[in-house]
This record gives structure tokens, C-alpha cells and sequence, in this order.
């Protein structure tokens, strides 16, 4: 059983075990949606071949999504009431390798910052405002978004040969300091996006966009300690 499995394992096998099984249903059964004007959550009418390739990150971005949206209505009895369940348990294990690889703090300035962009890109404003029912950004947020983007972009470690040769046409030490600069700028602007996300308790980031964040930082620390699931199996 998948959900009796996963509560016998650790932080990260328990993560992994539960990606590789959502993957597995929402292959066979997605995209997962809700029906029109409700959040009662369901499969896909029709079920994918078994011989489907694996769910693209916009089929497993999609069913997550309905998920998100459903899960604090009651749902009838059935299987996608099941899967949902999974979901959660995907959400809730993503939120634990999360808070472990944060705490930790192994991460280098590049890996953090470019994993914080990737959670703040899934970062859903307020709900709409009763008095003027529009949805309620934060420009702040988005400055420091935009801030933190910038910054990562000045890093050399991409690669990019634009930036190789922007690199030699300044002196050395003028270079130190603008890595300098660009580094103390990830952390901060990463810091204060990731506080603010922590102490929504996460509640405002889209579930694909943690799920994929998490795995990411576990395969760059090198703790992957996956439980293989085989997928081909029923």
C-alpha cells in the first residue's frame, strides 16, 4: 500500500517513494482536473495506454494544481479521492526535504538562489479582496524576485559566453567585487522571499513548483536515496 509504505520511511525515501507513485497515477489517469465550477476532484475521463510515455512536467504541474485547488473540500469516495490522497502526501513530504535541506544549510549561493526563483515563480497572490475583488499582488515581492533573478544571472557559473566575455572586459578586482556583490545580493533577496514564503507556511506555493524545487536540491546535495517504484507495474 502506498500511503502505509511511505509512513514507514524516512524524510527522503518517503519523498521519492511518493513522487514515483504520483507520477505512476498520473500517468495512467491524468491529467487530474476538477469538474467544471466545483473542486470535486477527478481522473482524466480517459485512461492513458499503459505503454504512455511519463507525465511531462506540465501533465504533473496540472494534476498537481487540481489537487492543490481541491483539497480542503470534502470529496465523495472513489479513486480519484484516493489519489488526491497520495497528493497530499507528496505536498506534505515535499514540505518536510524542504525545511531538512534549509536547515542543514549545505547549499551553495547559486543552488539556494536559483531554488528560492523557483519557488517564488510559483508563488500565487492573495486571494481576491472583497472590496475590489481583484487578486492581491505584492509588489515587494516581485522586486525581490526580480532582484534575485538579476543576480543569478550575473553569477559565472551558467556558462553563458556572453557573460565569459563580459568577465574579461573588466579588471580583477573590479570583477571580485561584482561577484562580490551579485552573491551578497542571492542571499539577500532569496532570504526575504523564503521567509515570507515560510511564514505563509507555504500555503501560497503552487505544489509542482516545491516538488520540483525539492527534488533538485536533494539531487545536487547528493541524498537521493530513492525508493524505486516500477512504474510498469499496476
Amino acid at each position: 500500500d502506498i500511503i502505509q509504505t511511505a509512513f514507514s520511511l524516512g524524510i527522503i525515501p518517503r519523498f521519492f517513494h511518493l513522487l514515483a507513485n504520483t507520477k505512476k497515477l498520473i500517468r495512467s489517469h491524468g491529467p487530474h482536473t476538477t469538474f467544471q465550477d466545483t473542486t470535486i476532484f477527478a481522473r482524466s475521463p480517459l485512461p492513458r495506454s499503459k505503454k504512455s510515455k511519463p507525465p511531462s512536467c506540465k501533465l504533473l504541474a496540472t494534476s498537481l494544481s487540481a489537487a492543490q485547488d481541491s483539497i480542503r473540500t470534502s470529496q465523495p469516495a472513489g479513486d480519484a479521492k484516493k489519489d488526491l490522497q497520495v497528493f497530499k502526501l507528496l505536498w506534505d513530504a515535499t514540505i518536510d526535504v524542504l525545511e531538512k535541506v534549509l536547515d542543514d544549510g549545505d547549499l551553495d549561493h547559486e543552488a539556494f538562489g536559483w531554488g528560492v526563483f523557483g519557488l517564488s515563480s510559483g508563488y500565487m497572490p492573495a486571494p481576491p479582496s472583497p472590496s475590489t475583488y481583484s487578486l492581491d499582488t505584492d509588489p515587494l515581492f516581485d522586486i525581490h524576485k526580480e532582484r534575485l533573478h538579476a543576480a543569478l544571472l550575473s553569477l559565472p557559473s551558467l556558462g553563458s559566453p556572453e557573460r565569459g566575455r563580459a568577465s574579461h572586459a573588466v579588471s580583477g578586482a573590479e570583477r571580485v567585487n561584482q561577484l562580490a556583490k551579485a552573491r551578497r545580493q542571492v542571499h539577500i533577496c532569496a532570504s526575504l522571499l523564503l521567509q515570507r514564503m515560510r511564514c505563509e507556511g507555504w500555503n501560497r506555493v503552487r505544489w509542482w513548483h516545491a516538488v520540483a524545487v525539492a527534488e533538485r536540491w536533494v539531487g545536487h546535495l547528493g541524498i537521493a536515496h530513492v525508493t524505486m517504484v516500477d512504474e510498469e507495474k499496476e
